[in-house]
């Protein structure tokens, strides 16, 4: 594909054919002139070239877009500030009260949500989901309590989660986001987190090796939270500034416990590294991309998604399509770009499990991925008096005619 620079991009452009982010993410529709609005969202990106196979032209002063006129990227992108989020319909998804769980594990916190016969994941993977997170919770304790880990039940536990997601990535994706009773976010996180290492090793095409390094790291790279106080962990208003010394030493604490057992420089490097920032902002140590190690550019990448979907004492979730427009805001000084796009290619900019609003108003749920991120495979929702029930199968990446127009706010 041809690079063209964006400030040769001007309102009233168009291209011949589809035009794209980083040669493989589709962003704009071909022959559909854009707005002054569509090249500021590239420029708040900080996207300096888009790519397509067409040909760059002007359209006529009476086929440019109004400003508002063509809401297609202004939905995808934008969220003004000034307007209520769109609630899904009640019958579509409906929000219970929280509640505050008695447990010895830190940060316990549970948001009861029912779900609608279009959000269930089968059953047999959640079984399993849940069984992952509890072994998860044994093997944390056993290192913290005892000093001690059985590293073969680890790879075996890792052997697991990669065989079955191979198989059902959407059902693990599908579970992102979701409180189980009794069970901090930490853990629940920390399969997510899992998962899309596993997902994002494939994509990226490593070795064996380094896929279980990284694995292992993934698992372990929160490890120190298991020693931060639960008043701190619990605590429902902004942590001061000693506390958030506190929350950040948890980096140093794992690292050091993973040494302890004996695990490698470079697995351990994924706890102490996963909140260090390609431009030298991070902590603890506040090194740049030169000196933080792959494994860690990986764990940083899909540890902030899965924190800011998270349902947290002190902060709601952000909607999936939001957490992935703020990692790409931050691309390129906080993250590695290169393993942002591979995200972004795997989980979309509405990741399996989002309500949406198509263009001719009918809602969906993302069940799937087309390849293309703005345009994923849905189902569509019918609502009727009794409830929801599940409607057709929509692959948009194969439809003109539809696009995303909105998403629903749990």
């Amino acid at each position: 594909m041809n690079a063209v620079s964006i400030t040769n991009l001007n309102s009233g452009s168009y291209s011949t054919e589809d035009i794209f982010i980083f040669e493989n993410l589709f962003f704009y529709p071909k022959n559909l002139p854009v707005s002054e609005s569509h090249i500021n969202i590239l420029k708040n990106w900080n996207v300096e070239n888009v790519f397509t196979n067409g040909n760059l032209l002007k359209a006529e002063k009476d086929e440019i877009p109004k400003e508002g006129a063509n809401k297609l990227l202004e939905d995808l992108f934008d969220n003004d500030e000034n307007e209520s989020p769109e609630k899904a319909p009640e019958n579509v998804n409906k929000a219970g009260e929280k509640s505050k769980i008695n447990s010895s594990n830190p940060e316990v916190k549970s948001s009861a949500k029912s779900e609608s016969i279009v959000t269930n994941v089968n059953e047999p993977f959640k079984d399993a989901y849940k069984k992952w997170i509890l072994m998860t919770v044994n093997f944390f304790n056993d290192i913290v309590s005892k000093k001690t880990l059985d590293k073969e039940k680890v790879l075996g536990l890792l052997k697991e989660i990669k065989q079955t997601i191979s198989f059902n990535k959407n059902d693990a994706l599908m579970m992102f986001g979701r409180p189980i009773e009794g069970i901090s976010y930490i853990y629940t996180k920390t399969i997510e987190t899992t998962i899309l290492s596993f997902i994002l090793a494939e994509s990226m095409n490593l070795v064996d090796y380094a896929v279980s390094n990284l694995a292992i790291a993934t698992l372990f790279h929160d490890l120190g939270m298991i020693k931060i106080p639960k008043p701190i962990l619990q605590k429902t208003g902004p942590l001061t500034k000693e506390e958030l010394t506190v929350v950040q030493n948890h980096t140093i604490i794992g690292f050091k416990y993973l040494k302890e057992i004996n695990y490698s420089v470079i697995i351990a490097s994924g706890s102490l590294q996963h909140h260090e920032r390609v431009d030298g902002k991070g902590y603890p140590n506040r090194v740049s991309a030169d000196k933080i190690t792959e494994i860690a550019k990986i764990i940083a990448v899909v540890d902030a998604y899965c924190s800011a979907i998270a349902d947290k004492p002190f902060k709601d979730p952000l909607h999936a399509k939001d957490a992935v427009q703020d990692l790409l805001k931050s691309g390129g000084t906080a993250y590695d770009p290169a393993i942002l796009r591979e995200l972004v290619k795997n989980i979309s900019f509405y990741p399996v499990g989002s309500l949406i609003r198509l263009s001719n108003g009918i809602p969906a749920k993302v069940i799937g991925t087309s390849g293309v991120a703005m345009r994923p495979i849905v189902r569509t929702i019918i609502l009727n008096s009794s409830g929801a029930t599940e409607g057709e199968i929509i692959d948009l990446s194969k439809r003109n005619d539809l696009y995303i127009k909105g998403v629903f706010k749990k």
